[in-house]
């Protein structure tokens, strides 16, 4: 084929504009924003502080569901010491996440590669909590593994309490503080940045009005 005969035909993109629109292909959908999430920071073991050993079944999670564009917010934290009891919280966790995607993280500090190792226990923790619940069913599940410096700074920046502990009852009475947390490092990593200005100006707006609730004793 003469130089005459490909005059007037586009040109085909090489390779590497190929490769390179489908990363960002790739990109695109896998920064998609679900429609409704749950946070969750589960924690299931023994305390040993003050002597003793005594069991310890816990989750804080941030419900998230858009409704009409705008999402609604809505917080949970229940903990038990009572053997007994874990079940019950269990099922609790598990109807909450039933049908929903869930975004995990871990109560422990991620602050090396090694300590990657508390992301994937937390899974697999939850996992196996939920394996005994024949009806629980989550939708999907995200293991969030931002550095404890970035969640440290995210608390100071949305003026969150401190949720770093390495004792499970300091892990325990944060747990809530930290499902949002965990749930504001997923938005950075997956929403689109004007859809994360917006959802992050939504959390801002119903954090004041949360801290305006009367505490009623």
């Amino acid at each position: 084929m003469g130089a005459d005969d490909r005059r007037g035909r586009p040109s085909r993109p090489n390779k590497s504009f190929r490769r390179e629109g489908a990363h960002e292909r790739a990109m695109r959908r896998g920064r998609k924003y679900p429609g409704e999430l749950v946070a969750v920071v589960f924690i299931d073991g023994v305390s040993t502080q003050g002597g003793r050993d005594r069991p310890v079944t816990c989750y804080g999670a941030f419900h998230v569901q858009m409704v009409d564009g705008d999402p609604v917010f809505t917080k949970h934290h229940i903990c038990t010491t009572s053997a007994m009891d874990r079940i019950n919280v269990i099922s609790r966790l598990g109807d909450l996440c039933d049908g929903r995607h869930v975004v995990l993280g871990s109560p422990e500090a991620y602050e090396t590669f090694w300590d990657r190792r508390h992301v994937l226990q937390a899974g697999l923790s939850l996992i196996d909590a939920f394996s005994g619940l024949d009806s629980v069913q989550p939708s999907d599940l995200s293991l969030v593994g931002t550095p404890e410096s970035a969640i440290i700074e995210l608390a100071s920046t949305f003026g969150l309490r401190d949720s770093y502990h390495t004792d499970l009852m300091g892990q325990a009475r944060c747990a809530d503080v930290r499902a949002q947390l965990i749930w504001l490092a997923y938005v950075i990593s997956k929403a689109w940045p004007t859809e994360a200005t917006r959802l992050f100006a939504a959390f801002r707006a119903w954090e004041i009005l949360e801290r305006a609730r009367p505490i009623w004793f």
